[in-house]
């Protein structure tokens, strides 16, 4: 007796399902196999331009600085008039949101100040002084204890304004 089971001895429909299931098998793992190909290819590729440092960079985005101003020298629309040059300023990707502008609680601030909210904010405070000709030494971080606006900088202006809206052309009538 032979050992090994003859095509001839398997009813038809199972040798028949035997082909088709051989045929679909194969087509299978070609498509794995290409897929496979495929991958390799976008990963070997993505490699070598980290290697070579062939990579591109994205824009920087662009920062949003919530700003407060308040009047602490009693000229009249003084923390008006310093928003709009704020607004003007026009420090490189950073674009400076005046969400509030009133009274400081004095007026009798010589020196414009920024105070920075936050000590992450520093860098901005520094750049905006730099823009409006404050001085760097008259930038301070002090906490609020109630931030329900989401300042990020508070400017104080102090009565050196008509120096500084000169130098940045606001009108001080």
């Amino acid at each position: 007796m032979p050992l090994k089971k003859r095509r001839d001895n398997i009813p038809r429909h199972k040798a028949y399902q035997m082909r088709i299931a051989s045929k679909s098998t194969r087509r299978l793992d070609y498509l794995i196999g290409l897929l496979s190909l495929i991958v390799l290819v976008f990963v070997s590729s993505a490699v070598l331009k980290v290697m070579t440092g062939e990579t591109t960079s994205l824009p920087p985005e662009k920062s949003y600085v919530r700003v407060q101003v308040l009047n602490g020298c009693g000229i009249s629309k003084a923390a008006a008039k310093t928003a709009k040059v704020i607004r003007d300023a026009g420090v490189a990707d950073v674009e400076y949101d005046v969400i509030d502008e009133d009274n400081f609680e004095s007026y009798e601030v010589s020196e414009t100040m920024i105070i920075t909210r936050d000590e992450a904010d520093t860098e901005y405070a520094q750049s905006l002084a730099s823009a409006l000709g404050i001085k760097p030494e008259n930038v301070v971080s002090q906490e609020l204890d109630d931030n329900f606006l989401g300042i990020d900088l508070t400017i104080v202006v102090g009565k050196d304004f008509e120096s500084f809206a000169a130098e940045s052309g606001a009108k001080t009538e």
